[in-house]
C-alpha cells in the first residue's frame, strides 16, 4: 500500500494556515477503507542527507502549530488549520520535508 497526500495553501507565508488530506490507497491508486483507527501525525524534516528533525524553529518555538495528530479511518484523514512557524529560506535548498506517519501506540509497562 501507499499513501497519498495533498496539501492547500498558497505562496509560503509562515503565518497561512493549510490544510492536508492523507488518503490510504493500494497499488492501483484505488482508496483503501481500513476499519481500525490509525493514528497519524505530521513533522517536518530537512532536505539535509541524513534529514534532521525539526521540533523548533530559529526563536526557539514550535515548527509546526496545529491539530498534528489525526485518526486515519475509512481511509482517509485530514489536518486542518495546521501552520508552518518558520520561513523556508533559512533552510537549505529553501526546502522542507513534511512528513506523515502512522503513530506507534503506547502500551506502557507490564506490570507483574
Amino acid at each position: 500500500m501507499t499513501r497519498h497526500s495533498t496539501a492547500s495553501g498558497t505562496s509560503g507565508n509562515p503565518r497561512e494556515l493549510f490544510s492536508l488530506k492523507i488518503s490510504l490507497v493500494d497499488e492501483a491508486g484505488k482508496l483503501f477503507t481500513n476499519s481500525n483507527k490509525i493514528p497519524i501525525s505530521l513533522a517536518l524534516y530537512t532536505v539535509e542527507n541524513p534529514p534532521k528533525f525539526l521540533e523548533s524553529n530559529t526563536l526557539g518555538n514550535k515548527m509546526l502549530k496545529g491539530y498534528t495528530e489525526q485518526d486515519l479511518l475509512n481511509g482517509t484523514c485530514t489536518f486542518d488549520k495546521i501552520q508552518i512557524k518558520e520561513v523556508t529560506s533559512h533552510y537549505r535548498k529553501g526546502m522542507l520535508f513534511m512528513v506523515a506517519f502512522a503513530k506507534m501506540p503506547s502500551f506502557g509497562c507490564v506490570q507483574e
